[in-house]
């Protein structure tokens, strides 16, 4: 795989599909929570894989006015209490000048509604686009993550008390892989090469996993340091296809489903990854050694135009993106190798080639 290759995240478009309305269950109770008089004009669903909801747009005359509404129905989300605490969350937010969607309330106040195992909630429809690779772009979104950052900062401690325990709940990564060590890949790497017969793909691995080990054990060395630097409420998610965009102004940060506690760095660290290496594909080796570190300064300029990082913040952060993606490698490779279970091997690639592309950013 070529190092900064266009991924899913590539595409800035936002695209509906159109839908019949009597294909959306539940949607008429949904909607009879929010409106009395009203008739759906068009209903059409996000033409993007999606992982942690399903988003329809539906168009709404209520009353006489046209409205457009955004439809989101939770997946990896289910528990009721939980989905309306983090709505109140970002309401809260947007209070505090967070660029975030504004949730629309049912007649009886509600942020969202449950019908069986299934909630939705309802927001205002924001016209835009996701992340265009430009410089203008890169710099409003480094802005608006340091706001974010702020406004979690505003919120009182019983918020980021609450969203901790329900964050430890949630079946994602680093709750799978709560902890890693050299053995976790002595074991994948014995696994493999024990097998009959070991596919190109394989031979891959066994090469790069010394690397891995190596970045492990370094890992564990800085244990304490990583461990001593300022942690907060974090999104966790900011990639380009969570920020929603107009022109070059970042008009909502989106999709706060896997908020946790942790180093702000850490935040800053993969938002720059995810947004920065967007600006260099297809670009070769030369060239992107040479823009990748000029990309990685204008974002973190332009954070710490609106909030301060410290010197052990910047040194650090390489290696909690390293060890977000030494999760992510576990969290497949124990799967396949040692579960037997591939539902999540069509991610090992990205995660590879991350470990490829870090050191653009953050030369040794």
């Amino acid at each position: 795989m070529h190092v900064f290759a266009q991924d899913n995240f590539s595409i800035p478009s936002i695209t509906f599909r159109p839908m019949d309305f009597s294909e959306g269950e539940h949607f008429t109770e949904v909607l009879n929570h929010y409106f009395t008089n009203y008739r759906v004009q068009s209903w059409s669903r996000l033409n993007h894989p999606e992982i942690n909801s399903v988003n329809y747009k539906v168009v709404v005359e209520s009353d006489g006015v046209t409205k457009n509404i955004l439809l989101r129905q939770y997946k990896s989300l289910s528990d009721y209490e939980q989905i309306v605490f983090y709505l109140n969350t970002i309401e809260t937010l947007s209070t505090y000048g967070v660029p975030v969607t504004q949730t629309l309330k049912s007649l009886n106040g509600e942020a969202a509604v449950q019908f069986g195992s299934d909630v939705f909630a309802l927001f205002v429809f924001l016209e835009g686009e996701y992340f265009s690779p430009r410089e203008d772009n890169l710099t409003a979104v480094a802005k608006a993550l340091a706001q974010l950052h702020n406004g979690f900062d505003q919120l009182p401690p019983n918020v980021g008390r609450t969203i901790e325990q329900y964050s430890q709940q949630t079946n994602v990564y680093y709750n799978i892989v709560r902890d890693y060590s050299v053995n976790d890949f002595e074991q994948i790497r014995a696994s493999i090469e024990t097998q009959s017969v070991i596919s190109s793909d394989e031979a891959e691995i066994l090469k790069k996993i010394l690397d891995w080990i190596l970045t492990v054990r370094t890992l564990k060395e800085k244990k304490k340091e990583l461990d001593a630097l300022p942690s907060g409420l974090i999104h966790s998610d900011v990639h380009p296809h969570n920020i929603l965009m107009a022109g070059s102004n970042v008009k909502a940060i989106v999709d706060f489903d896997a908020m946790r506690i942790s180093q702000r760095a850490r935040d800053v660290g993969m938002a720059l990854y995810w947004f920065g290496r967007q600006l260099l594909l297809d670009k070769n080796d030369e060239e992107a050694r040479e823009q990748a570190p000029k990309i990685r300064e204008l974002f973190l300029e332009q954070y710490t135009d609106v909030r301060q990082l410290s010197a052990a913040e910047y040194g650090a952060m390489p290696w909690l993106v390293r060890e977000e993606y030494i999760k992510k490698l576990l969290l497949v490779l124990k799967a396949v190798y040692l579960q037997h279970n591939e539902t999540w091997k069509k991610d090992l690639g990205k995660f590879i080639m991350a470990f490829e592309e870090l050191p653009y950013f953050w030369p040794k």
